[in-house]
């Protein structure tokens, strides 16, 4: 309980600084924006850290450790933390993706695609479309950063496919 106090209340700051740095836009307000931010990427890593060491099989706090991780700037930790569950179906498309964001951001952009191509196209594993959608924009981007245009089109064209499967779900569900 009391971690759940501890990160709701990190939570609940982010909100309110958030909405301040909008409406403000000054550079204190843009500097506590930031500490915020990195107190809740600092707390989720704690207490992920903390649960995990109490039960190692709660493979799921290794995804919400490892994106604490990566919006820490901690890029190699958070790939080194998402390791073991990129075996594991129900878990691998957000690892991978995760996985492609931190690559992306050490500047390795061929490995990156790899990973979110792995997050959004493999077809043993099928992630929920609206990770798709964003992996297949993250490729969209890097293939077109990269100058490779023929595999850019074959993204545009999941990435059409995906965006239409989720408008379907939308309209089903409306």
């Amino acid at each position: 309980e009391f971690e759940e106090a501890v990160l709701a209340r990190s939570l609940q700051q982010l909100r309110e600084v958030s909405e301040l740095a909008t409406r403000l836009k000054t550079a204190d307000s843009e500097r506590e924006l930031k500490r915020s931010q990195d107190d809740w990427a600092h707390r989720r890593m704690e207490i992920c850290r903390a649960r995990l060491n109490r039960d190692p099989s709660l493979n799921h706090l290794r995804i919400v450790l490892a994106e604490a991780l990566h919006d820490a700037g901690m890029h190699e930790s958070a790939i080194d933390e998402l390791e073991p569950v990129l075996e594991n179906d129900e878990l691998s498309p957000t690892a991978f993706f995760i996985q492609g964001q931190c690559l992306l951001a050490m500047g390795k952009e061929i490995e990156a695609m790899a990973s979110l191509r792995s997050a959004a196209m493999r077809r043993s594993v099928v992630a929920p479309v609206r990770l798709r959608i964003a992996a297949l924009r993250l490729l969209c981007d890097t293939a077109e950063k990269l100058g490779i245009s023929l595999t850019l089109q074959q993204y545009q064209q999941h990435l059409q496919m995906a965006e239409q499967e989720l408008a379907k779900h939308r309209t089903a569900g409306a």
